[in-house]
């Protein structure tokens, strides 16, 4: 979607996150990523949107090391909760976590404040 260009741009926080929701080894999401955007007719803006929406959810839920699998929006689609051991949170916390998605976003370096209200 950079300069009106249909991309998904993919980093280590999209392959993670796609890796594991599909269940794919992550050097694999760039191709599947290209092969559905050759097949699929999406415009920059829908593009944009879901890159943002992947990006919120991979840094709030999907970390690396310990991911929040109990808390995130999209587990009951998500095929890593269901193949690896997933250490979850309180049931507090697990309760609290019903906002769909985060409300803070990080919107790059320069773009002024990093929260989307």
């Amino acid at each position: 979607y950079a300069l009106g260009e249909r991309e998904f741009p993919v980093d280590s926080n999209i392959r993670r996150f796609f890796g594991r929701a599909l269940g794919i080894e992550p050097l694999e999401v760039e191709s599947l990523l290209a092969r559905l955007l050759a097949e699929v007719p999406l415009d920059t803006d829908v593009l944009r949107n879901a890159h943002l929406a992947v990006l919120d959810i991979a840094w709030e839920f999907c970390h690396g090391k310990a991911p929040k699998c109990w808390a995130c929006p999209v587990r009951e689609y998500c095929s890593f909760p269901k193949t690896r051991r997933v250490q979850g949170g309180s049931e507090a916390k697990r309760e609290k976590a019903s906002s769909p998605l985060p409300q803070k976003r990080w919107v790059g370096p320069g773009k002024g404040e990093n929260s989307v209200d």
